[in-house]
């Protein structure tokens, strides 16, 4: 029997697809206003929770808004 195990990097080489870190650069361009105050939300949620984890992983960002953590999860929900 043989097994292949392909890391997180496999679907960036494969098909170009943004790894974790690179979720959150804003790169992109909001489609109207609606999404331009979401956008600004989650931006400001990601900067502050930048500053209170500064060696914080973007994983564990991505984990608190789901699982509600204070204030982050909360403030999505209730975008949404």
């Amino acid at each position: 029997m043989l097994a292949l195990f392909l890391g997180a990097g496999f679907s960036k080489w494969a098909a170009d697809l943004p790894v974790a870190s690179q979720l959150f650069d804003f790169d992109i361009e909001p489609w109207g206003p609606r999404e331009y105050k979401k956008l600004e939300i989650v931006k400001s949620l990601k900067h502050n929770w930048d500053i209170s984890h500064p060696h914080g992983l973007t994983e564990q960002f991505i984990a608190d808004a789901l699982n509600g953590v204070d204030p982050i999860g909360r403030t999505l929900i209730c975008q949404s």
